[in-house]
Parts: C-alpha cells; structure tokens; sequence
C-alpha cells in the first residue's frame, strides 16, 4: 500500500509540475502577461506573486517526483497556499479591473475572491496543524 503511495504521489507531482511548467511558459513567454486582455499596469505589482506560486508548485513538484516526502508537501502546500491567499487578496484591492464580458459580475468576483482568501488561510492553518505533528498522511 505504501508503495502504491509513492507511486500515486510521485505521478501526482510528476503532472503539477508539468502543468505549472507549462503555465509559466505559456503566461510568461508565449502569449504572455501583455495579451490578457484583464492584466493592466494596475495589476502588475500583483504578477510577480502568481509567477512565485507557479515557480514553488513547480519546483516543489518537481523536487517530489524523485523524494517523496510527506513533511515537504506540506511544507510546499503551505508556501504555495500562503501565496495564493495574498495574491487574492492583492487582486481584491486592485478590484476594478477589466473584465471584458464579465464587468458586470464585480460582485460575484469579489465574492469568490474573499472565498479563495478564507480557504486558503483554512488549508494553511490545517497544514501547518499537520507539520507540527509530524507531516505525515492523515
């Protein structure tokens, strides 16, 4: 059972760090940040910090496909969390931006960031509960 563990996590960890990878490709070189048609000069404080949770996801994945370790991904989980309830929470203060068709959907957008923010400040409480006991499955 143990090795089918492995196995899971590692193939787990094998497709995060492809598709982060290629996210960061994607976003960054091919089309880029500028054709987004919701990136202004507004948001770009904020771009840096999506790139550094795409960047830990992705060597923290990468890290895991060849050490298969409990504690790290928590320890990754709780890095990777973290970043994403500031970056929902940057993206909050920055809120109005474009949104082309979606401009009239504020509300439910404010809504579903305020939501990402909770949870994840939930799941980076629980996983650093987790740490502290050793950072082992549950």
């Amino acid at each position: 059972m143990a090795s089918t563990r492995a196995s899971g996590s590692r193939a787990t960890s094998l497709v995060i760090a492809v598709v982060t990878g290629v996210l960061l490709y994607v976003i960054n070189r091919s089309p880029g940040w500028a054709e987004l048609g919701i990136v202004t000069a507004d948001a770009a404080p904020v771009i840096p910090w999506i790139n550094a949770a795409l960047g830990v996801a992705f060597v923290s994945s990468v890290i895991l496909v060849f050490v298969d370790s409990p504690g790290l991904r928590v320890l990754a989980g709780i890095v990777v969390g973290g970043l994403a309830v500031w970056i929902a929470f940057r993206l909050l203060v920055l809120y109005p931006f474009p949104y082309g068709d979606l401009s009239g959907q504020g509300t439910l957008i404010r809504v579903v960031l305020a939501a990402v923010m909770i949870s994840g400040l939930i799941a980076v409480l629980l996983s650093v509960g987790r740490l502290l006991r050793g950072g082992g499955p549950s």
